[in-house]
């Protein structure tokens, strides 16, 4: 039996690296959030011999690039999955979906200046819900159709 792995990947952690906010050390009180940097998502195969024990093949890293790819959720039909990626330019996460079966990557939330985390189904399979964080840091649960159209909270 074959099945997807998905396999996400903090490198930045392997450098010593770590997801820890900004702080005035005078003061200790926290001056915003920074993501980790250098985390990729990877995926590979995932065979059972006929006695049930699991081999992975070899990992194919889908997001290679220097920042902040994290927080992949599988898509209720297991075409494909969700995850988080940060563009650096603009200082915002936006939303994309990785597909199985032609390995395209599509950009699903737009929406600077504010930012989305965790894509996550919703029951009802008629869009996704995500974390927003808006331009004033004011974090909330909005909801999205699944191509990212008709955001509300």
């Amino acid at each position: 039996m074959n099945k997807r792995l998905l396999i996400a990947c903090v490198m930045g952690l392997l450098h010593g690296a770590a997801c820890v906010p900004d702080a005035d050390e005078s003061t200790s009180e926290v001056a915003k959030f920074v993501p980790p940097r250098d985390t990729d998502v990877l995926i590979a195969d995932l065979t059972f011999s006929l006695q049930g024990v699991p081999s992975i093949g070899t990992p194919t890293n889908i997001t290679q690039r220097r920042d902040y790819d994290n927080q992949p959720q599988f898509v209720p039909d297991g075409s494909g999955f969700w995850y988080t990626i940060n563009d650096p330019q603009n200082d915002q996460a936006d939303i994309w979906r990785y597909d199985f079966a032609t390995g395209r990557v599509t950009r699903v939330t737009m929406s600077s200046p504010e930012s989305e985390y965790s894509a996550t189904p919703l029951p009802d399979g008629s869009g996704i819900s995500a974390i927003r964080v808006e331009a004033d840091s004011t974090q909330r649960l909005w909801r999205f159709d699944l191509d990212g159209s008709n955001g509300a909270v």
